[in-house]
């Protein structure tokens, strides 16, 4: 299986997907024109676990990779478990947060 890539630009505001594999597309049965742009929250549904978002948001606040499993939805509606890996991409000598490289593996 190969893996869904993503990377958010983490300057501007929502942190909107700027780049994505044809991987992560395949996954969730989007195309590239309707994911750039958007943040990947779009990916969650009514059973998506609250507390599994909260850690994303608690690690984005403190720049810190993380890694959950969450129930996401492809377009069709279709459930799927994702593990999600983000990391940080940090600038060398400023220290300032660019971006964030998201790992998508369907574990369903």
């Amino acid at each position: 299986l190969r893996e869904g890539i993503t990377i958010t630009d983490a300057s501007a505001p929502d942190h909107p997907i700027v780049y994505t594999n044809k991987a992560f597309l395949s996954m969730t049965g989007y195309s590239r024109e309707e994911v750039v742009g958007r943040n990947c929250r779009f990916l969650q549904g009514r059973d998506t676990s609250p507390a599994a978002v909260r850690t994303i948001r608690e690690a984005l606040a403190r720049h810190q990779p993380v890694t959950v499993q969450l129930l996401n939805y492809t377009r069709d509606g279709t459930a799927f478990w994702n593990e999600l890996r983000l990391e940080p991409v940090v600038a060398p000598y400023s220290g300032k947060l660019l971006a964030y490289i998201g790992v998508q593996h369907d574990v369903t």
